[in-house]
């Protein structure tokens, strides 16, 4: 007759373990299915966010190498446009690897008439029919997939930008990675009215996709944010379920233990292991709590922007 007990995993302790019956096992064994499954799609999102830093950064990044350096070349331009394609690549990667995840373990969360699902589903729909940027990043990631890369040219520019006597004037550098319609047209993969909707966005026939990027990752962000309003109750239950295991273990304990490495496993009646062990810790929800942390205001994305700029006010103390 199978057995279960709570005990430390591969330490050599003065700890004791503690018996389980089969049905605790079962919930404590769902419960770190649970919390590991939310943790791997907080980890999938955060890559996700990671890879739009990244590609901001190198644009960033090659308009401060621009200002120092003062090169406007069609050869560093080319070299530019494959770095900023290579960069909004893995971005894409990232994007459809979070859709992919959030769809598999959803339809294992939940049922399709829940409550859950159906508000998951209406918020993709309301970015997809709402939001241009979310339904043109959506057909330009499957362009990129089946067609070719999303960036036709990378600009790099100089505005001046004046102070108010015309003195001390600065000159501002920044790159704009740009997508060509007609070569996306030809393609005939991007829907033909979105395309038709960004004709209004046009400057010397293309278009910048940067605001239209932070657009989608805002979308995705809101996703995410409903998924996590979804999983908040199992989130809690499994939570508090592994809590209750380690008070558990520390009752059936001689002295005041602390658990190291503690975990739940089966064994056969003569007391030997039968089962992987199911590791019993808040490792997991401590991870969720700080990936949703850092990773929870997606909602005015475009509005945000980062500058290197040192700006004239700064410089007024040093007129010359």
């Amino acid at each position: 007759m199978k057995k279960c007990y709570l005990s430390e995993h591969l330490i050599a302790t003065k700890t004791q373990k503690v018996e389980l019956t089969k049905t605790d096992f079962d919930v404590i064994n769902e419960a770190f299915k649970t919390l590991n499954d939310i943790l791997e799609l907080e980890e999938t999102f955060d890559i996700l966010v990671r890879n739009l830093i990244t590609f901001e950064k190198f644009c960033v990044g090659v308009a401060v190498e621009a200002s120092v350096k003062n090169f406007m070349t069609d050869y560093r331009s080319s070299l530019g446009m494959q770095e900023a394609n290579r960069h909004l690549l893995n971005l894409f990667t990232a994007a459809r690897l979070y859709l992919d995840q959030m769809n598999s373990k959803r339809k294992r969360w939940f049922l399709t008439t829940s409550n859950s699902w159906q508000k998951i589903e209406q918020t993709r729909t309301e970015q997809y029919d709402n939001v241009l940027g979310y339904r043109f990043l959506e057909g330009l990631r499957n362009y990129a997939q089946h067609k070719g890369v999303p960036i036709h040219k990378f600009n790099y520019k100089a505005n001046w930008l004046y102070g108010d006597d015309n003195k001390n004037n600065q000159a501002e550098y920044f790159v704009e990675p740009l997508g060509d319609l007609d070569i996306y047209s030809s393609g005939k993969i991007i829907k033909s009215d979105i395309l038709l909707e960004l004709r209004e966005y046009l400057q010397d026939g293309f278009i910048d996709l940067r605001p239209f990027i932070r657009d989608y990752i805002s979308g995705l962000g809101q996703i995410q944010s409903v998924v996590r309003d979804a999983t908040l109750g199992m989130y809690e239950q499994s939570s508090a379920t592994l809590s209750s295991a380690i008070d558990h273990w520390k009752a059936g304990q001689t002295g005041a233990f602390e658990p190291i490495n503690l975990s739940a496993w089966e064994a056969d009646e003569r007391g030997h292991r039968i089962s992987e062990p199911v590791f019993v810790n808040m490792s997991a929800r401590d991870q969720i709590d700080k990936l949703q942390e850092a990773n929870h205001n997606f909602s005015a994305l475009r509005k945000k922007f980062a500058s290197n700029a040192i700006s004239l006010t700064m410089l007024a103390p040093y007129k010359r």
